[in-house]
């Protein structure tokens, strides 16, 4: 005779409860996997966004720095006009193309900063950048002892997800705003 209570094996009923919670615990953990995945894509889009506009704005700052004609007025604009240092006309403005906002530096051999035809312009900014706005404020600082110009430089930046074209953060959302103050090595005395 057969005996049907042995012992050995497992019931349907365990079995099922077994790959369930197999199954359960298996999808947990990949989806705590992508996430991972997904958020470390995200923290090194911003870090190179991050990167990027720091590199620009420290190119901008150094070349201001030793400039010399700039602008007066103390209002905001999305562009700068003036002479560097090997006495060249340097613009850097905010440039649209195709929905897609950068900053450009371009350059001139005029004498007159503010009329110069400019030419060569490039994008400064890579493309998981995306500048939201762009506005420097020159104002001339007067001292007893002269006069110098400081300029003041303001950005609001969004980052692109390279792979899908996705902005991760926009302006109503906030945006990574940035800003610095740059003097000229010019001063002028009375």
């Amino acid at each position: 005779m057969i005996n049907l209570r042995d012992k050995k094996g497992f019931t349907v009923v365990e079995m099922l409860v077994a790959v369930g919670l197999f199954t359960t615990i298996i999808t947990i953990a990949i989806g705590a996997y992508i996430r991972v995945l997904k958020t470390q894509s995200f923290m090194t889009s911003i870090m190179s966004a991050n990167d990027n506009v720091s590199l620009v704005l420290e190119q901008i700052a150094r070349e201001i720095r030793t400039g010399d004609n700039m602008p007066s007025g103390g209002y905001s604009q999305n562009s700068i006009k003036f002479k560097n240092d090997e006495d060249d006309c340097v613009a850097y403005a905010l440039e649209i193309d195709n929905e897609k906002k950068y900053i450009t530096r371009a350059t001139s051999l005029d004498d007159n900063c503010s009329l110069a035809v400019y030419s060569d312009s490039e994008a400064l900014t890579s493309d998981n950048v995306l500048i939201e706005d762009l506005n420097f404020t020159v104002v001339q600082t007067v001292t007893e002892n002269g006069s110098f110009e400081r300029v003041q430089i303001e950005v609001t930046v969004n980052v692109v997800d390279p792979v899908t074209g996705e902005v991760f953060f926009t302006s109503q959302g906030g945006g990574n705003q940035l800003k610095t103050f740059v003097a000229t090595r010019k001063y002028f005395g009375r």
